[in-house]
């Protein structure tokens, strides 16, 4: 027959194995450390950006455009509709982009705007649907 099977090493069965002592941590230490590395409690471009952005569009365009990003100064939002696109970019353009540097200290040089017509689907924000499955009117 052979030998016996053995306990594997870091067994408790292992009479030879001794635990080392590591020291402990303080859970809220331990807490701290990963939501700090998560980068949460910090305020973020984009966050300040949205915030604002909101401030100079109004509720009523906030609900229907998302801020996508920042590259090079330009600033892209995901908008809803061509139609609320096309008034951003032609009436709304300089007047946004005067406001958002203002308000967050950001050089912006651009605003584009991206149609994807699922904007309000993304935040939450759309009427609750009736019983035939189609968006209620606001």
């Amino acid at each position: 027959m052979g030998k016996p099977l053995k306990p594997p090493a870091g067994s408790t069965e292992n009479p030879h194995f001794r635990p080392r002592s590591v020291p402990t941590a303080q859970v809220g230490d331990l807490v701290a450390k990963v939501v700090e590395s998560a980068g949460f409690g910090k305020t973020t471009q984009k966050s300040v950006l949205t915030k604002a952005w909101r401030e100079a569009v109004g509720r009523d365009i906030a609900v229907q455009t998302e801020i996508q990003g920042l590259r090079g100064g330009v600033l892209t939002v995901e908008v809803g509709s061509a139609a609320l696109a096309h008034e951003l970019m032609v009436y709304y353009r300089r007047d946004l982009l005067a406001r958002l540097r203002e308000q967050t200290r950001i050089p912006l040089t651009d605003l584009r705007c991206k149609v994807t017509g699922a904007v309000e689907g993304k935040q939450g924000n759309v009427a609750p649907d009736d019983r035939r499955g189609r968006p209620r009117a606001r």
